[in-house]
């Protein structure tokens, strides 16, 4: 996971262009197109459906079309278009080749505007101002390269990691209780529920907590060699409350459900979501009022905003102060969840039994 990304952008992805006009001013504009860093035309399509076919076989992750006449109908200042196509179903290839495509043909349609210009009497600045009355002068803040390995793999890393430990933990509960070893267990407690909480989790909290401590030395010095230590120890901190957090999310499924498979299923699909309900890749506030609310239920989600403003936002931790609270509150859930388990079976605190 450290190396993914590990370049910062993404560059060179293959192209293709159908030049219909084979003129001056196409060629130009496949030079322009070919110049820039993220993208690289590998080949001249004669057809649509040759493209088409390119694009299917991945060979290719978009292509443009320069229509017959496109120099005519330019220099005559007449509507013309430079249609383009791109692979969306790969994410990240296709946001880059729409972004990167449109930014470079976008600088090339402004090309008619200031040739007419010129030919009337007016300066430069004049007409560049007509074109762009805004400029936006852009200072990316915290990840100045626009570097993805510097936003997306280290957070992918943590998401990951709690996927695993919230299907380990039902695992680790449902294998006892299919088995039908629960009584044994809850007798080897001492009928105490913390005790047996603590006791089976305990191996997998310390493994899981070494992983995230692993991960901060190798992701957090990557990014910013120069992290004070109390922003590395910030995030250990909130990995712990993670991983704890997290196994307590397993326990509530699964103690809830009593079923090993259904529990499996829901807990797979929370961990899942957790990636896309985190708010890395879209902004949680941006999505509908519903899904903000299951945002807020999963761990991860808490432990983003700690993330972001520990690491990216250069924040001390008494501003995610709620945060962490919130993390450490998710430990109440198993301890409710087995009284709910106890009291449905009518099992008494004291009674060794084959069940919970």
């Amino acid at each position: 996971m450290a190396t993914i990304l590990g370049n910062g952008l993404i560059t060179n992805l293959p192209i293709g262009v159908i030049d219909q006009d084979y003129s001056f001013s196409s060629r130009n504009i496949i030079r322009n197109v070919n110049s820039n860093p993220s993208l690289n035309i590998i080949c001249k399509l004669n057809s649509i459906k040759e493209a088409k076919k390119a694009l299917q076989e991945k060979r290719i992750y978009g292509f443009f079309i320069i229509p017959k006449n496109f120099e005519k109908n330019a220099s005559a200042f007449k509507p013309t278009t430079i249609p383009y196509y791109f692979h969306y179903a790969l994410l990240t290839a296709g946001s880059t080749v729409y972004s990167e495509l449109t930014k470079t043909l976008r600088t090339i349609s402004f090309a008619p505007s200031l040739t007419k210009g010129l030919a009337l009497g007016l300066d430069a600045k004049s007409i560049e101002f007509s074109i762009l009355p805004i400029k936006p002068i852009i200072h990316p803040m915290s990840n100045p390269s626009l570097s993805y390995f510097t936003y997306l793999s280290s957070s992918f890393v943590y998401i990951l990691i709690q996927i695993l430990i919230i299907l380990v933990t039902i695992y680790c509960f449902g294998t006892e209780w299919s088995k039908r070893t629960t009584g044994a267990l809850w007798h080897l407690s001492k009928h105490s529920t913390l005790s047996l909480i603590i006791g089976k989790l305990l191996p997998y909290t310390i493994i899981f907590f070494t992983v995230y401590v692993i991960a901060n030395s190798v992701f957090l010095l990557a990014i910013k060699p120069s992290l004070a230590a109390s922003t590395i120890i910030h995030m250990n901190i909130a990995c712990f409350l993670l991983v704890i957090s997290t196994q307590s999310l397993g326990m509530f499924i699964f103690f809830i459900v009593r079923n090993f498979r259904i529990a499996m299923s829901i807990g797979s699909i929370l961990g899942s979501l957790g990636a896309s309900l985190a708010g890395i890749t879209f902004p949680v506030n941006s999505m509908y009022e519903p899904v903000q609310i299951l945002a807020k239920a999963l761990p991860v989600r808490h432990f983003t905003l700690i993330m972001q403003n520990v690491i990216y936002g250069n924040n001390h931790a008494e501003f995610v102060f709620t945060e962490y609270i919130i993390l450490f509150s998710y430990t109440v859930l198993p301890l409710l969840a087995l009284n709910i388990v106890r009291k449905h079976l009518n099992v008494k605190p004291h009674a060794q039994t084959n069940e919970i």
